[in-house]
């Protein structure tokens, strides 16, 4: 998805100063019918609005011109057309192509007089050293929501936020954080500190906030079973672009095997002796709390596991010399809503 210039602007940068280009200069252009203007290399979407001026001129007895009246100001947005008349004149002014504009000015029962066009002016965003740093950094830095559409869904959340206690996971990296708001949970490490962010939700921004310190933090928003969100340093707004490696980035705090692993005889004079290990697709931030949906033929006290933040193992006896098999299986390293020290940034 291609994004235009305008895209990137959102409520504080509104405000930045617009740049003025001279597109028809200062003069007096009387009775013109179709005239066309080139826009000398930059295009129609470059600008925000054109600006121009329009006036009536008449003659007096001895033929010399002079201006009666005050100019009347027209603005029109750039790239859509305009047209005004009253009883004395008649103005228009369109879009002619992508680099050209055209206006056309006429006086209506009067022949001493004539309408005229005193300038065209069109304005474009003024970007400051300051303001292109920070949209560069919103097109090409990572959006902090790995999971951005909330379909990485590893714990098969069911969308049911009430039913979840505060500080549980539901959609991976979304964390019930209140009675109203689920919070996107962000590690200490994978953001820059003390810094400006802006959060978008369906391409709408809902506000900015500056990074802590240190420490991990989260997002929060009230609850929802979809969307699209965007986490990113800058204050311009951007497009909303799906994430590539999303579901790489939540299994180093949530990993689940759907499906088997078995854990077969260490060796065929071990008997009943069962042993079976699992590489994570992704390093995981702490070792993690291992738990599954099912063990199968596994004998009393058994299986033992463990692991590091590469791998987990299994491995005890097993009733018989079959194996033993453990289904879906699930690493979580997730971080505890206790360790967020109550750096949450609420938004509605």
């Amino acid at each position: 998805m291609k994004a235009d210039l305008a895209d990137f602007f959102c409520y504080q940068s509104e405000r930045d100063n617009l740049e003025p280009v001279t597109i028809l200069p200062s003069g007096i252009y009387p009775n013109q019918n179709n005239t066309t203007i080139t826009l000398d290399g930059w295009k129609i979407h470059d600008f925000e609005y054109f600006e121009f001026a329009l006036g009536i001129q008449e003659y007096d007895t001895s033929y010399s011109p002079s201006i009666v009246g005050i100019d009347e100001l027209m603005v029109n947005r750039a790239g859509t057309n305009w047209s005004n008349s009253n009883s004395a004149w008649e103005a228009y002014f369109y879009k002619d192509s992508d680099e050209s504009i055209s206006f056309a000015t006429n006086t209506i029962n009067a022949p001493n007089s004539y309408c005229y066009i005193k300038y065209v002016t069109g304005y474009r965003r003024r970007l400051s050293r300051t303001g292109l740093g920070e949209l560069l950094s919103a097109m090409s830095l990572p959006n902090l929501c790995a999971n951005s559409d909330l379909r990485i869904n590893q714990r098969d959340f069911d969308g049911n936020w009430s039913k979840l206690a505060v500080g549980g996971y539901g959609y991976d990296q979304w964390m019930k954080v209140s009675d109203t708001h689920m919070a996107y949970v962000i590690e200490d490490g994978y953001y820059k500190p003390n810094s400006k962010y802006t959060v978008t939700r369906n391409n709408v921004v809902l506000g900015s906030f500056v990074s802590p310190l240190r420490g991990h933090f989260a997002v929060s928003l009230p609850f929802s079973t979809d969307g699209r969100f965007d986490i990113y340093m800058g204050e311009f707004k951007r497009p909303w672009h799906p994430i590539a490696d999303g579901l790489e980035r939540c299994r180093r705090y949530f990993y689940m095997i759907r499906g088997t692993v078995w854990a077969l005889p260490w060796n065929r004079s071990a008997g009943k002796w069962v042993h079976a290990g699992v590489y994570f697709a992704t390093q995981m931030r702490v070792v993690p709390k291992i738990t599954c949906r099912k063990l199968n033929n596994w004998a009393a006290n058994y299986p033992n596991s463990g692991g590091s933040v590469d791998e987990a193992w299994f491995n005890g006896n097993s009733i018989d010399e079959s194996g033993c098999w453990v289904d879906y299986p699930s690493f979580d390293a997730s971080i505890p809503l206790s360790e967020l020290n109550n750096q949450i940034f609420s938004f509605k």
